[in-house]
């Protein structure tokens, strides 16, 4: 897939998602930004043993009183 950034302004997620699309590298996405890509394996998920689960982000960020 060809992506021509001069039709896009900025790094919104739609061009990150193009550009990983068309090859150019990794990407961070929510799974559900791009489930369809990864069903029709067009993306497929990488480094996912060193990517902390949602509730362990929020164990660290949340304080108890």
């Amino acid at each position: 897939m060809r992506v021509d950034l001069a039709k896009h302004k900025g790094l919104s997620g739609d061009v990150v998602r193009l550009m990983a699309l068309g090859g150019a590298g990794l990407a961070r996405f929510g799974r559900s930004y791009v489930s369809a890509d990864l069903a029709a394996g067009r993306l497929a998920p990488v480094l996912e043993p060193f990517n902390p689960a949602i509730a362990d982000r929020c164990r660290r960020l949340t304080c108890c009183a």
